[in-house]
């Protein structure tokens, strides 16, 4: 994940459980506002109507080389992704 041009397809996601899920990346962004690195993902699973549930999380790699993908608790931090992902989506049908 080392710029916003590299594309990575698919990931492996490790959950607390430590059951490993693969999960297609559908974008990976960095916010100017605060520095931080966001990942846009699915395990396309259902959410009705066509459309499957979309996650969204900070990235923080570690002294390792490895990830942990961080939950969005700040709500304007949240708005700002949310803004990302709208701009995403108009953009994709241009």
């Amino acid at each position: 994940m080392e710029d916003d041009n590299e594309k990575i397809e698919t990931i492996k996601v490790t959950d607390e459980n430590g059951l490993e899920r693969e999960a297609e990346v559908l974008a990976f962004f960095q916010l100017k506002s605060n520095d931080k690195h966001y990942l846009i993902y699915t395990f396309n699973e259902p959410a009705g109507d066509d459309l499957v549930t979309i996650h969204a999380s900070t990235v923080k790699e570690n002294e390792d080389g490895s990830y942990n993908l961080i939950g969005i608790d700040d709500e304007n931090e949240w708005t700002e992704v949310k803004k990302v992902m709208r701009d995403i989506i108009k953009n994709s049908k241009e």
